[in-house]
């Protein structure tokens, strides 16, 4: 068995995932009977660990059966429909909005370009201090931080049309939240620039964020973690 791995385009004669067989399947049946129960949300991500050889060799027929194929295969994933795939695997929503948005919301970031890998920059600013620019940012005009505020904004209002299978008012909610926190990452930088934005309708925002992240949280999981969460939200808080 010869597989292609995307580290430094060279071939391996073996396999870089575990071929699942009874005793695998046994050992995952046996931790998520143990790491399920802690949590009381109806979603729960295996994650697959990127399987370079995943859609090849024993596993290849199945995967072109059922359109499976993992983020490196660039060959296998273009012709895959994410935003239908979130919405028929994951959600059941007949209207396909939460997908949309859900996809939607993770492109605005193309409107503002930056260095930053693994993170975008409504993440990083939202975390910032404020005292010194971060130098990831420092190359992003003030008419792309708009065209993202523009985006968040026309993201929000589909909401309301969204149909998930279940939890749908809860959905809205995080959608709502996910949004806010995001707007709230560009407003810092833009207070920064020098926009007329009150610090006040800052503070405002975030308090009333963390307030929903809080009560979010509740609702899907245990409270074990959400309080070192909402610390770091209450960094940003104090920095304002």
């Amino acid at each position: 068995m010869v597989l292609f791995t995307p580290f430094g385009g060279k071939h391996i004669s073996f396999g870089s995932t575990l071929k699942p067989n009874a005793a695998s399947i046994k050992l995952l049946r046996e931790l998520y009977d143990e790491y399920l129960p802690l949590f009381d949300s109806p979603y729960f991500n295996v994650r697959g660990g990127e399987p370079w050889e995943l859609g090849e060799v024993w596993s290849k027929a199945k995967c072109r059966k059922e359109g499976a194929c993992h983020a490196w295969n660039h060959a296998g994933t273009k012709k895959i429909d994410p935003v239908l795939g979130i919405n028929r695997r994951f959600l059941g929503d007949k209207s396909g909005k939460t997908g949309e948005i859900l996809w939607n919301l993770g492109l605005v970031m193309d409107s503002a370009p930056s260095k930053l890998r693994n993170q975008t920059i409504f993440n990083r600013l939202l975390f910032w201090d404020m005292d010194n620019e971060p130098l990831a940012v420092t190359d992003i005009p003030d008419t792309a931080l708009d065209l993202c505020e523009s985006a968040f904004l026309d993201l929000e209002a589909m909401i309301q049309e969204i149909a998930p299978a279940s939890d749908k008012a809860l959905l809205q909610k995080e959608l709502k939240n996910a949004i806010a926190l995001a707007r709230h990452g560009i407003h810092r930088l833009q207070v920064y620039r020098g926009a007329r934005i009150k610090p006040s309708n800052l503070r405002k925002n975030l308090e009333k964020a963390i307030k929903t992240h809080r009560s979010v949280w509740l609702a899907r999981n245990h409270p074990g973690g959400l309080s070192e969460s909402c610390d770091h939200l209450q960094q940003s808080y104090q920095a304002l």
